[in-house]
């Protein structure tokens, strides 16, 4: 926080916000497990000037500065995205249920499984 000009207090009021990466299942003895990753985090606002200063240190021979308004604006996202404040102690909370598309357990359709070729599994 300290490189970006940010003070815990300004962190504070911000917002938490969650970034869910894709998970997987998989099929155990057990049953079934599901595996959710993510990030929890408060993005702070941090000025033009200072998100150039700290850019520039990822940009090999070139400055925020030289380049080009589409790349400079990518720079900066990019640099927002990397200067996080991370939160810890977090309960996220999550609702897990079948895509209405593909239906649910005991609904035609099931969950969009295809009878394999040479009959019905039991």
């Amino acid at each position: 926080m300290s490189s970006a000009g940010v003070h815990s207090t300004d962190v504070d009021a911000l917002p938490t916000q969650v970034l869910n990466i894709p998970g997987y299942g998989n099929m155990t003895q057990n049953g079934w497990n599901l595996r959710i990753r993510g990030n929890v985090y408060k993005q702070p606002s941090i000025d033009n000037a200072t998100i150039d200063d700290l850019a520039d240190v990822f940009l090999i021979d070139t400055s925020v500065k030289e380049l080009p308004p589409s790349q400079a604006d990518q720079a900066r996202n990019l640099t927002r995205a990397i200067y996080v404040v991370q939160q810890g102690d977090q309960h996220v909370t999550m609702d897990i249920a079948p895509s209405p598309e593909f239906g649910g357990d005991g609904e035609p359709g099931g969950g969009g499984a295809i009878t394999p070729a040479g009959g019905y599994q039991t």
